[in-house]
């Protein structure tokens, strides 16, 4: 009866209790307030063990070998069906009588709650000591009676020197700015009235700072004994809000003036707000904005429901909307408007609205004026580009479509098509640089037909002097230049064929006196070698000299009567490095160049080509020969040459480092029997450009800073 009764107040005391068998530390009893500790069995006949929540060794084998009477506790981290428990478990061993045997009494205390305050008060505590560190929050406090206590924090805010915080309110004030005194004094009074918390912001101008005083008074018998305060340093944050007025001024001023308003709808209260700009653009003549349906009836019927449209796909998708819409008074308005968003809901709609009727009255006036000039341009018999920077097309008529077979959107499109795009790129490069003047080019254009335009492309600068475009002009020449090139082949024939007849007679004059100076130079070998038997060394190799000059200007002459006759040269495969080897050794012979170099491309040795020997040692020799006459006794002679392939031509850079060439003769050089030396002939050159002329080739004197220079 005992036993019964005594677990029945066990069982409803509030502290958790049980009974573990002393063998197997099973539990034989637990009370109510354990049981909501223990982890729960599908089945209460299921036996649980201490072991299940405890399995920490050292913990068991002390319990174990407790004695009657022994009693043994720890502190630990139970993790009792995933939630971990701070508590202090006691065990003591006694002997049950109506079990008749030792068994384990078990008393469980939870102290998880005051780990939880403990960590509470070490973070609360840590946040206090964030503060306290801060440099712009001073800590205060003020007795009646006996003083104020400042914060070194409270010093360096006041930039106050003093040893000790200063006498209130006296001295305390005296450090406030004049204007500020009054109202810092009455609010410090009304915490001895009201009893209750204060906040007053004032300046102080000792350390140039605006300040925030927050006072809390405490209390004893319901009178104030004292007040703990914090200062707070508000001066950045006042500069910015005083950035923030002047700019929200002058955004005023800009709305004012660019006629920009602004609008903003609370769809949770319904209510509309509009700035005086919005009535002005919209000539509302009521004080308050319109409903939606009002402001709707203000747009043109063409747009309203466009712009009902876009104002629900907003509220659908939440993105933002911009939309150029006119008005029934004539106006045209830009609107836009966007969506603020909250918990995945539209709650307000704002926006703005500015009056672009100028703009679109010149944008309308401007798309009319294109209209006109794209059916002119349309009509005209030439072909019209206009090009931006990049030479992207911006506008083309269709005869400049039909002109090159297809439309181009960029000039890059054509540029395949074109024979001499080098030199076409290159003069634009000049004109982007200096866009003041208007460039003129010929163009070789072959996609299925050659032909032949003349292009003239025209700046086009904005108000400010700035190049935004360029306009061109392309005209097809191709029968203009046909026939000039039939009339100056012409010109040609006649010329070469009046010069043929002379060179024909030259060359019989000539060939006369060569033929007695190579039978006279033998007929002197077998003389010298009758008389004296063996000819001196040097006199010989000037007799040989005589002998080869002789047969070198016999074919120079043959050669020059079949040039200007048109007669088939016979050609030979050109080994260049063997040809050039040559040239140097009899240039050298003939007191040549003290620096003589020539380069040849790795493409050119491979390949090679077909041409006269005869006349590439004319061109060669010419070449050096009026570099030599034009270089001064007194400075060192240099030359060189470098060959290469270029656009399927084989070219040839030739460079002295003498004078150059005088710039009022530039345009004479390649005449007939011009020259500007005593004891020049004049026929050099000129034979070099019909050489070049009869192979269908080019020679030109190019800019150089020094020397000659002829490609």
């Amino acid at each position: 009866m005992e036993d019964k009764i005594y677990k029945q107040i066990v069982d409803h005391d509030k502290n958790p209790i049980g009974v573990l068998s002393s063998s197997d530390l099973s539990f034989i009893y637990v009370n109510k307030a354990l049981r909501a500790y223990l982890p729960r069995k599908k089945s209460n006949k299921v036996k649980f063990y201490f072991l299940e929540i405890c399995n920490d060794s050292k913990i068991i084998l002390s319990i174990k070998n407790l004695k009657l009477g022994e009693s043994f506790s720890f502190k630990k981290n139970l993790l009792i069906d995933s939630k971990s428990i701070f508590c202090e478990i006691n065990f003591q061993l006694v002997f049950c009588e109506s079990l008749n045997l030792p068994v384990l009494s078990f008393h469980l205390n939870d102290l998880s709650f005051y780990v939880k305050q403990e960590q509470d008060l070490a973070l609360q505590n840590n946040r206090i000591e964030k503060i306290r560190s801060r440099s712009d929050i001073g800590f205060w406090r003020f007795i009646p009676g006996i003083g104020g206590f400042w914060s070194k924090e409270m010093f360096s805010l006041f930039s106050y020197k003093g040893p000790s915080a200063p006498v209130f309110p006296g001295g305390f004030l005296d450090l406030i700015d004049p204007f500020d005194r009054s109202r810092v004094s009455k609010s410090f009074e009304k915490i001895f009235i009201d009893k209750k918390v204060s906040s007053v912001e004032y300046f102080v101008p000792q350390s140039e700072k605006h300040l925030r005083c927050v006072a809390t008074p405490l209390l004893d018998d319901g009178k104030v004994v004292e007040v703990n305060g914090v200062t707070f340093d508000l001066t950045e944050s006042k500069e910015k809000e005083h950035e923030l007025q002047v700019a929200l001024s002058r955004l005023e001023k800009v709305q004012s003036e660019a006629k920009i308003g602004i609008w903003e709808y609370d769809l949770k209260t319904g209510k509309i707000y509009w700035s005086k700009e919005l009535f002005e653009l919209f000539e509302r003549k009521k004080k308050s904005p319109p409903t939606y349906d009002e402001f709707l009836w203000y747009i043109d019927d063409t747009h309203s429901k466009k712009h009902h449209n876009l104002v629900e796909k907003c509220l659908n998708d939440h993105k933002p909307y911009r939309l150029e819409y006119p008005l029934k008074s004539g106006k045209w308005i830009l609107g836009e408007g966007l969506a603020e968003i909250h918990s995945g809901k539209v709650i307000k709609l704002r926006g703005t609205a500015s009056d672009i009727s100028l703009l679109k009255n010149r944008e309308m006036k401007l798309e009319k004026l294109n209209s006109q000039l794209t059916n002119l341009f349309n009509l005209s018999p030439f072909g019209v580009a206009e090009f931006n920077l990049e030479d992207e097309i911006i506008y083309s008529n269709d005869t400049l479509t039909n002109l090159l077979g297809f439309k181009i959107m960029h000039f890059n499109q054509a540029a395949p098509y074109i024979k001499n795009i080098d030199a076409i790129r290159a003069k634009r490069n000049d004109f982007l640089s200096n866009p003041k003047k208007t460039m003129r080019f010929d163009v070789i254009y072959q996609k299925e037909e050659l032909k032949y335009l003349k292009v003239t492309r025209y700046p086009i600068f904005s108000k400010s002097g700035e190049l935004v475009s360029t306009m061109g002009i392309f005209i097809d020449v191709t029968e203009k230049y046909e026939l000039n090139v039939i009339k100056n082949d012409l010109e040609k024939f006649q010329r070469l064929s009046l010069v043929g007849e002379a060179s024909t007679g030259i060359a019989h004059e000539l060939n006369q006196p060569l033929s007695v100076i190579s039978s006279s130079s033998d007929l002197l070998k077998r003389y010298l070698i009758k008389e004296f038997g063996k000819i001196p060394k040097s006199i010989k190799d000037k007799i040989n000299l005589i002998e080869t000059s002789s047969i070198q200007a016999g074919n120079i002459i043959h050669s020059i009567k079949n040039l200007y006759s048109k007669k088939e040269i016979d050609s030979k495969l050109i080994n260049f490095d063997e040809q050039m080897r040559k040239v140097k050794s009899l240039f050298s012979s003939e007191g040549g160049a003290e620096r003589f170099v020539y380069k040849i491309s790795t493409e050119l040795k491979q390949e090679g080509f077909y041409f006269s020997p005869t006349y590439l040692n004319l061109i060669l020799k010419n070449l050096f020969e009026n570099s030599k006459d034009a270089v001064k006794n007194d400075s060192t002679f240099e030359v060189s040459f470098d060959w290469y392939i270029k656009d399927d031509f084989i070219v040839l850079d030739y460079k002295d480092n003498g004078p150059g060439v005088c710039e009022s003769i530039k345009d004479k050089i390649f005449g007939h029997f011009y020259s500007n030396k005593s004891t020049g002939s004049g026929i050099g050159l000129s034979l070099i450009y019909t050489i070049m002329e009869f192979y269908s080739g080019d020679i030109k004197l190019m800019e150089s800073d020094k020397g000659a220079y002829f490609k």
